[in-house]
């Protein structure tokens, strides 16, 4: 990422300076400006820079608290004024009578403030805010915070945090059916217990050496869940009653279905390109390429780059990756700097006509008066922008393993 917006950047800089008329008037008034004239302005920059310092340095720094700060930004101004001969009585007046106006400002909006909270407090508002904001149904809400809550938290995996999505979405089902508050809080909190407890002190008592403490906790947690079950129970009867949870099933299932569908079909076709010798025919046409492994990866990213302009990634992903990966891995290629190379070959697919996504956005965002043509013209440099950083990471390949070999 970090990369590719260095690309771009470089690539706008040197557009503009080969076609100054597409900078605005100040940006080239600017450019033209003599180095002397730059040097000079920059020096006109040291009093701010100083009370800046001054300022920030002394609160940053622990020598002083804001209000201490702000009488040696005041000491600092009154250093700046004099070493540059501009503190004169007229000045000084204007300075003091900015301040007054500032300072009554300020102390009217706190009068203001105080008046107001008073005066809302005695006619009863901040009761009848609260009494309002406890009205709003927060659940939803609270159901996504613990779904990301359990990812981002290494509580859950994304799988275990689809599971926290849906045992919450049906107790909240049942709460919206006429089941006690009380019981939904009461099971939601024992779930979430469970989870945590679980997962910091976990139990295993199959294990012959179970201690005693052990099988309390077993008990523990085991009481937890049947709590939890109970309330999901009763919440899915209730659900049952209102004649909801069959609708809810029935599209589960279908999104399921499509989704194993989609798996099973993969799997498939991969079963059968293998079973027909594909693989093989596919690793000899990569053993085969004049140069060698090198040779392999760029007929394998050339491939990538025509299809996608006619295929989503995803299409790109699940149907040729998983036949050329293998043979390029077992070539040699190191599979981190392999699977950089290829994110950003496909990420490349997002732009090239016709069926960039990314073309369609533009498309839609973009005035009457700019035609498709215009914006395939005008994504053109950003495609070989692309496969500039595809040879640079070609090129330097610790751009792409630095980051995992220092992590992993």
């Amino acid at each position: 990422g970090v990369l590719l917006a260095a690309v771009f950047s470089g690539w706008i800089m040197l557009h503009s300076t080969l076609n100054p008329s597409l900078v605005p008037e100040s940006e080239r008034r600017l450019r033209h400006m003599p180095l002397r004239q730059r040097i000079a302005a920059l020096r006109d920059l040291w009093p701010a820079v100083f009370l800046i310092l001054c300022v920030l340095g002394s609160m940053y720094g622990g020598l002083a608290t804001p209000s201490e700060a702000a009488a040696l930004g005041v000491v600092g101004a009154v250093a700046v004024s004099l070493a540059q001969g501009a503190l004169t009585l007229q000045a000084a007046r204007d300075v003091a009578l900015g301040a007054v106006q500032t300072c009554s400002v300020m102390g009217i909006i706190i009068l203001g403030a105080s008046v107001l909270g008073n005066v809302t407090a005695i006619l009863g508002i901040p009761d009848a805010v609260a009494a309002s904001v406890q009205s709003w149904d927060l659940s939803p809400i609270m159901l996504i915070v613990a779904v990301l809550g359990a990812i981002l938290g290494g509580i859950a995996t994304p799988t275990e945090a689809a599971s926290v999505g849906a045992v919450g979405a049906i107790l909240m089902g049942g709460a919206r059916q006429g089941m006690s508050a009380k019981i939904v809080i009461a099971a939601a909190g024992a779930l979430i217990l469970l989870a945590i407890a679980a997962g910091v002190a976990p139990v295993r008592l199959q294990r012959s050496d179970v201690t005693l403490v052990g099988w309390v906790q077993g008990a523990f947690y085991a009481a937890l869940a049947l709590g939890g079950i109970a309330a999901v129970i009763a919440s899915l009867r209730r659900l049952h009653g209102a004649g909801l949870l069959k609708p809810a099933m029935t599209s589960t299932m279908t999104v399921t279905a499509m989704i194993f569908a989609t798996i099973l079909t993969a799997s498939i076709f991969s079963l059968v390109f293998i079973g027909l010798g594909g693989e093989e025919r596919i690793e000899q046409i990569l053993t085969a390429m004049p140069g060698g492994p090198t040779g392999a990866l760029i007929f394998s990213m050339a491939m990538i780059f025509v299809l996608g302009f006619f295929l989503d990634f995803v299409e790109i992903t699940v149907i040729l990756l998983p036949l050329i990966t293998p043979a390029l891995i077992l070539m040699g290629h190191d599979p981190y700097w392999l699977a950089i190379l290829i994110a950003i070959n496909l990420q490349t697919s997002f732009l090239t006509p016709p069926f960039g996504f990314s073309l369609f956005y533009l498309r839609g965002a973009a005035p009457p008066e700019v035609t498709t043509g215009q914006i395939y013209a005008g994504v053109a440099p950003f495609i070989l922008l692309q496969l500039i950083a595809i040879t640079i990471v070609w090129l330097a390949p610790p751009i792409a393993t630095w980051l995992p070999a220092l992590i992993f």
